[in-house]
């Protein structure tokens, strides 16, 4: 990872998310916790793989809406349970034992980052788990979270991911282009900016601005 991304602060971390448009804040959360977020994380989606599994092979085809229920369950696309390209799967939970822990933890290390970043409060919106499966599918394309808001380049909404096991080149580190989050006159430049790939140990934190482009790396 580049060393500039790391946040040895959080008034560093903060300046360096204004500027790049990402940031690291390294050993926000304890191992233990991480051991077991990804013991739980695991199990989720151990289960909910076997009761998609069972919902296929249980389902009327005579049944109304049959063809469409199929569908969902072959795409894997459900409000907990969404399948991405690149191998990605993404589960959603609520704040309940274990990721609970996960929360305070997280919250108490980058929530001054996350007000200084965003000029005011931050209030959490959504939280769950992103898994990187071992695939031949490739690496994810590039995307932004979501677009400017009322014109402005100020940044309004950030991601945080605290990765579970150690992000290698090996197991599909997240990818961004740096700076991507600020407007820019010519978008065909942008387009062709070389990625930065992001690795970093289990339970640090990496933020990052929602407009930046990024994709995930193969698995």
């Amino acid at each position: 990872m580049a060393a500039s991304l790391i946040g040895t602060t959080q008034q560093a971390a903060a300046s360096i998310f204004l500027a790049q448009g990402v940031a690291v804040v390294p050993g926000a959360v304890k191992k233990e916790t991480i051991a077991a977020c990804r013991a739980a994380a695991a199990a989720a989606l151990a289960c909910s793989d076997a009761a998609i599994t069972n919902n296929i092979r249980d389902l009327d085809a005579s049944a109304p809406g049959a063809h469409h229920a199929a569908v969902r369950l072959h795409r894997r696309d459900f409000a907990e349970y969404l399948k991405r390209d690149g191998g990605r799967v993404d589960l959603r939970f609520n704040d309940a034992a274990p990721f609970d822990a996960l929360l305070r933890e997280t919250t108490t290390a980058v929530l001054d980052v996350a007000t200084e970043a965003l000029g005011g409060s931050a209030n959490l919106l959504l939280s769950g788990v992103m898994v990187a499966r071992a695939s031949t599918d490739g690496h994810q394309k590039y995307h932004k979270d979501g677009n400017h808001e009322n014109e402005s380049d100020e940044p309004h909404a950030l991601t945080v991911f605290v990765p579970l096991q150690p992000l290698t080149a090996a197991n599909g580190p997240t990818e961004f282009r740096l700076g991507s989050h600020r407007r820019r006159g010519n978008d065909a430049k942008r387009m062709r900016q070389d990625g930065v790939a992001v690795e970093c140990d289990a339970g640090d934190a990496l933020l990052f601005d929602y407009r930046v482009d990024h994709r995930g790396l193969a698995n």
